[in-house]
Order: C-alpha cells, then structure tokens, then sequence
C-alpha cells in the first residue's frame, strides 16, 4: 500500500444545487470513463491492484468527503460520503495503516479508519452507519468503514 501521485480529477460542469458534484478519473494523465463523487482529490492510494480515492466536496462552510473504491480497470467497487452540515470538514492526519487501512482526521479530530477487503463481503444495508456518514445501497462493501474516537 502506498500513497499515488498518478491520479487526478476533472470537475464536471455543475448541474444544480440537488445534485452532488462529480469528477472524471485521470490516471496517468489520461482521462478515464470513470465518474466518482466529489470535486478535489485529497489523496489517492494503491493497494494490491485496487485504487483508494478520497475527494472532498470544494465546499469549505459545508465540506464533505468522499471516499471511492476503484477496481484495477477503474470500475467503482465500493463507496462512502462523509458530511455534517454547517461543519468544516476538514481531511487531516492522514496515515497509512498497513497492510490494508487508512487512518484520518474528518471533521476536526474525529479518527476515522477506513479498512479496504480482500474480496467483497456481503452487507445488510443499512439507512445509516454513523451519523452524517452515507453509502449507497448494495448488499455487498468491499470497505468497512470505523471511527476510532468521537
């Protein structure tokens, strides 16, 4: 696992207040047919042949994180936003929690961790996991998402 400098982002063309931002994939400076959520990259991370991308939403009064699970073809296997209205939600603290983690501070000193499966794990899903985290709707994750401390 180690973090990546071969991924960027391009905004695509806003469409209204209702509908949640979104970026193309570049990697390796060329752009992919991959659409995730979120506006700018705050980390990318490889492990194994997957790609860990954590996005925020360019909203500093209202900032929310995205965090995507991208498949070695570039296909979103899993994903989970982060927000809290009225908060600044900032990424900080990040740290690689080998062989298959990652630790952060989001928003302010609340640590998350975000562990990444081998394989994908069947789910119940749920209408909320944490309060002000969101996932969408599937039977199966392929990221287990923790909160370390409150």
């Amino acid at each position: 696992m180690k973090l990546s400098e071969r991924f960027s982002v391009e905004p695509q063309p806003y469409v209204n207040d209702t509908t949640p931002a979104t970026v193309r994939v570049v990697l390796d400076g060329q752009a992919s047919r991959c659409m995730v959520g979120g506006q700018e990259l705050e980390a990318a991370i490889e492990w194994e042949d997957k790609f860990l991308l954590v996005l925020n939403d360019g909203v500093f009064w209202d900032e929310g994180l995205n965090i995507h699970l991208l498949g070695p073809d570039l296909q979103l296997l899993d994903s989970l936003s982060m927000a809290w209205a009225y908060t600044p939600g900032i990424f900080t603290k990040l740290s690689l929690q080998a062989p298959d983690a990652i630790d952060f501070s989001f928003p302010g000193e609340t640590r998350w961790r975000v562990r990444m499966l081998p394989e994908r794990r069947w789910c119940m899903p749920r209408p909320a996991w944490f309060s002000g985290v969101s996932r969408p709707l599937s039977w199966w994750r392929w990221l287990e998402l923790t909160e370390l401390s409150p």
